[in-house]
């Protein structure tokens, strides 16, 4: 497809761009390119993958690509303008266009595939399709829960945002109008506002925008969460913080879309420092595990053991082992759970990073703020300065045009008032011809009388 497409991230010899019909492409670096630029696009374009399509299960993996995710129909004449996620325990996203038509439907999770398919949603009004959603969702339960809850979240391609709002509301009305037909009552809705480079991450990780979204808000605010937890567990368990989800609303009303971005560039950079000091594999680390050391020759045969076969000792790579484990384990019970604690380990390091990253972008913001200010007041100055010019300008065409006016209304005066004495002179001249014609007229007629008398 031939046309030009907004930038939203450069890459090493790569770009992802948003085109007009909404979906996002990454095309081959001519170099220079810069976020937010608009650039054209080749005649042959490749849509962006997921990183997570890769090690998903076979099975998971066909369902997910019988739906029609990116479907084709994403016609230029009818371009995505707004997205919106719904999450609750499935995860969807909705694209629609100016006119509240979904275009696009994607299933983020595989517990929402089931609720995706058959749904004939392409050209469709958006909430026809959120009403058939929310009594799909209602149908398998999962409003029928008292401690339901539904986290919304929306992004806006185009346009000034009236339609993400209807979107919202129409996606609000179908939830709450479901629940209410299943006799729940304890339904609670948050709304949140993202952008789109939040959602083309949100994609790539495998998420919806809405958890990439209540992800970049609770690392801001030191909250304790992983995107593994977001990806494995429902949205509204893992908002253990109090408050909750909703807790994030006023976060989220705060950031514009430039700060929300920062976030991201943030989160980025702290989850690539992790990955780089992320600690082995425990298939590996059992691999490195030294083995117990080896009995001595004249030791006795040891006693056979009772212990179950699924809690005998494994080799590295998860075989039973032949031979029993050797008196009690030389471990501490607290240090069993490894796994559990490294993962807490990289959580920790990766919050650290994060702070790290989100302090330096505050320093550099103050930074950029005080240039800001600087430069805002240098504009003011010289602004000051030219209305000044302008005013002193102005008055004095003001004054000119008003010496002109004066001057041509005192000549238009002193017109009026010579064709007025002239008229009045020609009138005078007449009506003394005119008198003079009567008296000669009179002198003729008594002439004429005393003749006649004679």
């Amino acid at each position: 497809m031939n046309g030009n497409g907004i930038v939203l991230e450069v890459k090493k010899g790569s770009v992802i761009v948003l085109t007009p019909d909404g979906s996002f492409r990454k095309i081959r670096s001519r170099g220079g390119e810069a976020v937010g630029q608009e650039v054209e696009l080749p005649p042959a374009v490749r849509a962006v993958r997921p990183r997570w399509v890769l090690p998903a299960a076979a099975g998971a993996l066909a369902l997910l690509l019988a739906i029609p995710v990116l479907y084709a129909g994403r016609a230029a004449a009818h371009p995505v303008v707004a997205y919106i996620s719904l999450d609750i325990n499935p995860s969807f996203e909705v694209g629609v266009d100016a006119d509240l038509m979904v275009r696009q439907l994607r299933a983020v999770n595989a517990d929402a595939v089931p609720l995706v398919q058959e749904l004939d949603y392409s050209g469709q009004p958006a909430s026809l399709v959120m009403e058939e959603l929310a009594e799909r969702l209602a149908e398998s339960d999962y409003l029928k829960q008292e401690t339901a809850k539904v986290l919304l979240a929306g992004v806006r391609l185009k346009g000034n945002g009236e339609e993400l709002t209807e979107l919202g509301a129409q996606a609000r009305h179908a939830l709450e109008s479901a629940a209410e037909q299943a006799g729940e009552d304890g339904l609670q809705v948050t709304e949140l506002r993202s952008t789109p480079q939040v959602l083309l991450e949100a994609e790539e990780l495998g998420l919806s925008v809405g958890q990439m979204t209540v992800y970049l808000l609770a690392m801001e605010k030191g909250y304790d969460v992983s995107l593994e937890r977001l990806r494995t567990q429902p949205l509204p368990a893992t908002a253990v913080w109090q408050g909750g989800l909703d807790a994030l609303v006023p976060d989220s009303a705060e950031l514009d879309e430039e700060k929300l971005d920062r976030l991201l560039e943030a989160e980025k950079s702290a989850r690539a420092k992790a990955s780089a000091v992320q600690p082995a594999s425990p298939a590996a680390e059992r691999a490195a595990t030294p083995s117990p050391p080896a009995r001595p020759a004249a030791a006795s045969a040891p006693a056979r053991t009772t212990t179950p076969p699924a809690e005998r000792q494994r080799d590295p790579v998860g075989r039973p082992s032949a031979h029993p484990p050797h008196g009690p384990s030389r471990h501490p019970a607290s240090a069993q759970p490894a796994g559990n604690v490294k993962a807490a380990e990289s959580r920790e390091r990766e919050q650290r990073e994060f702070r790290r990253g989100l302090e330096q972008w505050k320093r550099e913001a103050e930074q950029a703020r005080r240039a800001l200010e600087r430069k805002q007041r240098e504009a003011e100055r010289r602004l000051e300065q030219a209305r000044d010019s302008r005013a002193k300008e102005a008055a004095a065409k003001a004054a000119e045009i008003r010496s002109k006016a004066e001057q041509r209304i005192r000549e238009a005066a002193d017109r009026r008032k010579r064709e007025h004495e002239k008229a009045k002179s020609s009138a005078e001249a007449e009506r003394k011809k005119a008198e003079a014609k009567r008296k000669e007229q009179r002198e003729q007629r008594d002439g004429r009388d005393g003749h006649s008398d004679r």
